[in-house]
């Protein structure tokens, strides 16, 4: 019985490529030397295998002519009857000598049976397809098996030496099954043999070699690759900042060339309502003025008529004065009272004229204030339209 922990650092799955084909070989290895231990207890007998496929080659569909009818090992969980199972035909003695059938170890499953056999390439170690999918077809050992029927076909359950109900386990474990077979039903021929076994560790270890220097290689491959895409998504990056940058700034020219054009407009629509609100005192103040100017005329007239009166005065009293002389002094008292009525008109159209010249100069002293309240208007009106935010434009030339 081969010790399983020897494959143990073999069998992480989560090492890349490289590293398994390094590790599998590695193993291999280690199995070839352990055959070889097994060969010299057992007076030289000899461990004949053929190895994996090549890389290069694909796996063969999986089929039971690859199994023979074999005793049965327990203790590796197989769950033949009568004391025989299946196993791979690479691993009988004839296999040794020559005679495979044309049958490799491992072989590719379809893929409807990958996920039973927990593989994610479909393919897999034949004895593990030979225990699961195949039974003996008699109790004659280097018998072909045949297939299993449909009822028959599942995994074989129980417990197995690796612990944990029996599934299709992990391909070292059956790798090791494999090879420890190989070993038991090949001892029965110690000369030459031990020669080609030798041979066959000589390939092993050159196969190990050549697996150390493609993952050398392909790490190098990796590290450069991951380099190259570090470097190719820094530029894309950058380049990408600065399409972002351009594109930012674009639409800030944009925004600011909107609100520019907003703020004009406000600030015209504004500058016409204030405009308008400084008009309405523009146009009383030029009806007070008018007014003043009515007024002022309206004194004229007033002065006139006083001067008219005082003239008729002057000339009443002389003609008082001339019948006063005759001592006509019925005459005298008339053209007297007439002198003292045209005094007083006079008297009163220079009251009015004064009354009408304060009340033009009232209304042109009110000037002033139309002019206040007309920039005033204009200018709240203007703040008014202004929305928030939008600096006021200069208080426009009024009417």
């Amino acid at each position: 019985q081969v010790p399983f922990w020897h494959c143990g650092p073999c069998l992480d799955r989560n090492a890349g490529n490289a590293a398994v084909l390094m590790a599998v070989a590695t193993c291999r290895a280690q199995l070839t030397l352990l055959a070889l231990a097994f060969l010299a207890k057992a007076e030289g007998s000899t461990l004949l295998h053929r190895g994996r496929r090549s890389a290069a080659k694909d796996a063969a569909a999986c089929t039971c002519d690859c199994c023979v009818v074999q005793k049965d090992a327990p203790q590796f969980g197989s769950t033949g009857h009568d004391g025989v199972t299946c196993s791979p035909r690479t691993s009988t003695a004839s296999a040794a000598l020559g005679d495979d059938g044309g049958c490799s170890s491992t072989c590719q499953v379809p893929e409807d049976g990958m996920q039973a056999f927990d593989s994610r390439t479909g393919e897999i170690d034949i004895s593990r397809y030979c225990m699961a999918s195949c039974q003996p077809g008699s109790l004659s050992l280097n018998m072909l098996c045949v297939s299993r029927s449909s009822g028959d076909a599942a995994m074989p359950r129980g417990d197995g030496q690796f612990g944990g109900p029996w599934r299709a386990q992990p391909i070292a474990a059956h790798a090791v099954h494999a090879k420890t077979a190989k070993a038991q039903n090949a001892m029965g021929n110690n000369g030459a043999m031990l020669a080609l076994a030798k041979g066959q560790m000589e390939r092993a270890r050159s196969q190990a070699q050549a697996a150390g220097e493609a993952a050398r290689l392909a790490k190098g491959s990796y590290d450069r690759i991951l380099a190259s895409t570090k470097a190719m998504s820094e530029a894309a990056a950058q380049a990408t900042a600065v399409e972002l940058w351009k594109a930012a700034g674009a639409q800030s020219a944009e925004a600011a060339e909107i609100r520019r054009k907003f703020e004009n407009q406000v600030r015209s629509k504004a500058t016409m309502q204030a405009i308008k609100a400084a008009l309405v005192y523009k146009k009383a103040l030029a009806r007070d003025m008018l007014i003043a100017k009515q007024w002022a005329a309206r004194a004229e007239q007033f002065v006139t008529a006083a001067t008219e009166r005082d003239d008729k005065a002057a000339v009443a009293t002389s003609r008082a004065e001339n019948y006063k002389i005759r001592k006509d002094w019925t005459r005298e008292r008339q053209w007297t009272v007439k002198a003292h009525q045209f005094l007083d008109e006079a008297k009163g159209y220079k009251e009015k004229e004064k009354g009408a010249r304060e009340q033009a100069k009232a209304i042109r002293d009110s000037r002033a204030w139309y002019e206040y309240a007309e920039k005033a208007a204009a200018l709240n009106t203007l703040y008014l339209n202004l929305p928030p935010g939008v600096y006021p434009p200069p208080l426009p030339i009024l009417p």
